[in-house]
Order: C-alpha cells, then structure tokens, then sequence
C-alpha cells in the first residue's frame, strides 16, 4: 500500500508541478513582467523544475518497481510510459536546456548585430523543441495516470 501511495503521490506532484509551471506560473509571469524579467525568473526556476520532475520520476519508478516485486505482477505499459518520461526529462535537463540556456546568454552578450538573427533562431527552436518534450511528459504522465487508476479498486 506504501508503495501504491509513493507512486500516484509522485506521479500528482510531477504532473501538477509541470501543469503549474507551464500553465499558470510561466504565462503570468510573461504577461504581469518585462519580457527580460520574466525570463530570468523561469530561467531561475527552471533547475529547480526539473530538480521536481527527475525527483518524483525517480520516486514513481522505484515505487511501481518495488511494488510489482512485491505482488509478483510487473505493468510493462505503465513501466515503459514512466521510463520514456524520465528519458524525456532527462534529455531536456542534459541537452536541450543547456543549448537553450547557452544560446540566451550569447544573444544577451553578443556585440555583433549580424550574429543576433541566427542566435535568435537556435533559441526560438531549442525552446520550442524544450516545450514540445514537456508537453509529452505531460500528455504520458496523463496517460500514466489513467493506468495507474485503472488498477485501483
């Protein structure tokens, strides 16, 4: 039962911190702020997000894992949706928030105008490449969800 609980307590916090974060926090703070200040806000938060997300990953797998060792019965479905998650997440912590990261701070620095277009290009795809791989953390994590509650009894 412990391990059930750590599972969907882990699962609700990832999927609501990415719902928070991307539909609540990030859209307010760009629509009450300069652009340059809501940018370094989210720019702040945004270790701290992912922090969030590998955390309760981690805790969601371990906790299904143990719990299917213990009841002999091993969901490969919902298994295999939170590992393509955590790969996800992985993948953006390591990868594509780096370049993004990166790329803001060349643009913020850079002194030669001709540069700035193609600067500007890189990050509008690495951010929207970032939003494309939350938004299917989100729509897996959803997914894991309603797995997880068909199990329930």
């Amino acid at each position: 039962m412990l391990f059930n609980f750590l599972h969907l307590l882990s699962l609700v916090l990832w999927i609501g911190t990415v719902l928070f974060f991307s539909g609540v926090l990030t859209p307010t703070l760009f629509k009450s702020l300069p652009r340059d200040e809501a940018s370094k806000i989210v720019g702040l938060l945004f270790p701290l997000y992912f922090k969030v997300g590998l955390l309760a990953g981690s805790v969601a797998l371990i906790s299904l894992i143990v719990h299917s060792i213990r009841v002999h019965s091993f969901p490969i479905a919902r298994l295999l949706v939170l590992a393509i998650m955590i790969g996800l997440t992985v993948h953006n912590v390591l990868v594509v928030y780096p370049r993004a990261h990166t790329l803001k701070e060349e643009l913020a620095t850079t002194t030669e105008e001709t540069l700035k277009p193609m600067l500007q290009e890189e990050f509008a795809h690495a951010h929207r490449y970032s939003v494309t791989l939350n938004g299917l953390v989100l729509i897996l994590g959803l997914l894991l969800l309603y797995l997880t509650s068909k199990t329930m009894t």
